[in-house]
């Protein structure tokens, strides 16, 4: 598009507006150079030069005028004239509805002025919207009844200098990306009538000075506005729909449900324990997953509401999305990293992935976001350590029942009992520790029933994998006992392994093992062996004594004396007999 010689527009982009960002005090110059130009070019005309200087400060806050209907604004041209689009010099020209309260005036000089400027609508056709900044330079138009710069793309804030605008009856500012406070001056202009500041980007509170005037506002859709609605608007006519907004809806409520308080930090983390999350190290199940958290606060706004989701790396809800927390909390006593204790609120989750199966293998991440009741909520997260999944137990592995890793039918301890195991394995979370306990299988003397009996409490053992228990009572005859292996993993599954049963043979009460049996069967074969050697001297000594006797008993008989003591000494001899004969068998 090709714009005659003077053409404001086409003088403002090629000196101000296509100058690279580096070049700033070049454009500034240039700038200042095109308004004093302007202003000495404007003196024939019959706008006054005052708004004429203010109009084209007003062009300059603006990133590209071309295709847009500032483009066909001519410097050569009176804007009062008809020859820029736009820009209103005459009461007949605003909306009825406001005629009444304007006037057409001129100075002294005979000069108009500029009395509305209505670049909303126009733009909606085939122009392109605004794009850019409103300058402070608008404030000059003091005789401004009438501005509409709806529909467009605006940034940034709306200046103070608008206060200026002692005659507007309606401003029209809707639907651009305005940002900053509300401006607290409009409740001081005594002819503003209507204010349309809806589906912007403005935050913070309605200013008290609204409650001044008879100005109808539109706030709705500002998704930052917060707080109450001052009580001078509440049910007003004055204050249409505050849709949109966190505005509460009386200024009795800011806390309410609907709106938010004015808080521009978010939650906070517990000095002494932080924001927290605790997970088991394994899941046992691929749809229902367990964790607590605890340790935000948030002493302006308070605590809104928390969400939670699972993601494959901190921080990420790739794998669950964020979901609302609905579970109550309990409050409990929290250790933390210095060593002491506080009570606080911890918040318990059990939740059934209805649509979805966790993998066994894969780290998951749990996050945690709470959100502040400030407008619009604020927010801070957490992530857990990792999380893996094991939904079954450790592998089964073989146990014996004795000490040494053999099975045997019998034992020789009287009030002992022994086992041992190979090692269980488990892929996922591994084997955490094994626990045993010892039960006896005791048979009825009356109808032979039989009776599981406990004879040893769980014997925690950690990962040791052979114990003898030492038994408070007897073993009995003719019964069985065995040994119950219990392998725990990680997630706290666990698999039980019974042990082959072993008895205890023996022949009467306080009998003893097959061992002492042998050892006794030894001992007696040897006193066996010297007791016949002990009756061998005995017969030999026998013999020899017999021989003796009966030589004396020939030379006794040579003499009748001697009689009486031969006889004594056969009965002796015939006693001496007997006894070793009766010894021997």
């Amino acid at each position: 598009m090709t714009l005659p010689q003077g053409n404001l527009a086409t003088r403002t982009m090629q000196n101000a507006f296509v100058v690279p960002t580096a070049c700033s005090t070049v454009l500034l110059a240039c700038r200042m150079l095109l308004l004093a130009l302007l202003v000495c070019q404007a003196q024939p005309n019959s706008t006054l030069p005052a708004d004429v200087d203010a109009l084209v400060g007003f062009v300059t806050g603006f990133t590209a005028v071309e295709g847009t209907v500032l483009a066909a604004w001519d410097v050569n041209a009176d804007p009062c004239a008809g020859q820029w689009p736009g820009v209103m010099c005459s009461c007949e020209d605003l909306p009825s509805s406001i005629q009444p309260g304007c006037h057409n005036t001129a100075n002294a000089s005979g000069s108009l002025r500029v009395k509305g400027l209505d670049l909303g609508p126009v733009v909606s056709g085939t122009s392109r919207p605004l794009e850019g900044t409103i300058l402070p330079a608008l404030g000059s138009l003091s005789e401004l009844a009438y501005l509409d710069l709806s529909n467009n793309k605006l940034s940034g804030t709306v200046p103070d200098a608008l206060a200026r605008l002692t005659q507007l009856q309606w401003l029209l500012l809707n639907s651009n990306q305005l940002t900053g406070l509300l401006p607290s001056y409009l409740g001081s202009l005594l002819k503003l009538h209507k204010a349309m500041l809806q589906n912007n980007k403005f935050y913070g509170s309605i200013p008290a000075g609204w409650c001044g005037g008879t100005v109808v506002y539109d706030v709705s859709n500002n998704y930052a506005l917060c707080g109450p609605v001052p009580k001078c608007l509440v049910n007003s006519s004055r204050l249409g729909t505050i849709a949109g907004t966190y505005l509460s809806p009386t200024a009795l409520s800011p806390d309410s449900s609907i709106g938010g308080a004015c808080d521009l930090m978010p939650p906070d983390c517990d000095a002494d324990v932080g924001c927290t999350i605790w997970t088991p190290k394994y899941w046992t199940s691929q749809s229902i997953v367990t964790f607590n958290f605890t340790g935000f606060m948030d002493y302006e706004s308070g605590i809104s509401h928390y969400d939670w989701g699972i993601g494959s790396t901190p921080s990420a809800v790739d794998v669950f999305p964020l979901t609302r927390v609905t579970a109550d909390r309990v409050l409990k006593d929290i250790k933390y990293p210095s060593g002491g204790i506080k009570k606080m609120l911890v918040t318990p989750v059990v939740y059934n992935l209805t649509t979805l199966s966790l993998l066994e293998g894969p780290s998951y991440y749990v996050t945690v976001v709470a959100y502040n009741g400030a407008g619009p909520p604020l927010s801070t997260n957490t992530t857990s350590l990792p999380v893996k999944v094991d939904t079954s137990g450790p592998l089964p592995a073989a146990v014996y029942n004795t000490y040494n890793f053999q099975q045997a039918s019998t034992t020789d301890m009287a009030q002992s009992l022994q086992a041992s195991w190979d090692n269980f394995t488990d892929a996922q979370s591994g084997v955490a520790g094994y626990t045993v306990q010892f039960f006896q299988q005791a048979r009825s003397s009356r109808n032979g029933s039989i009776t599981l009996v406990n004879l040893t409490d769980l014997l925690e053992l950690g990962l040791v994998n052979r114990v003898q228990a030492k038994l408070g009572q007897k073993l009995q005859e003719g019964d069985m006992y065995f040994a119950q292996v219990t392998a725990v993993n990680g997630g706290g599954l666990n698999t039980t392994v019974k042990g082959q049963p072993i008895s205890v043979e023996r022949s009467m009460e306080g009998a003893v093992g097959a061992g002492k049996t042998a050892l006794i069967v030894v001992m007696c074969g040897v006193g066996c062996l010297a007791l016949g050697a002990l009756l061998s001297v005995l017969i030999m000594r026998s013999s020899v004594h017999q021989q003796a006797m009966r030589e004396k008993e020939r030379q006794q008989v040579k003499s009748a004396p001697a009689a009486g003591l031969a006889v004594y000494m056969d009965v002796f001899c015939y006693i001496e007999q007997y006894i070793v004969v009766r010894l021997i068998t």
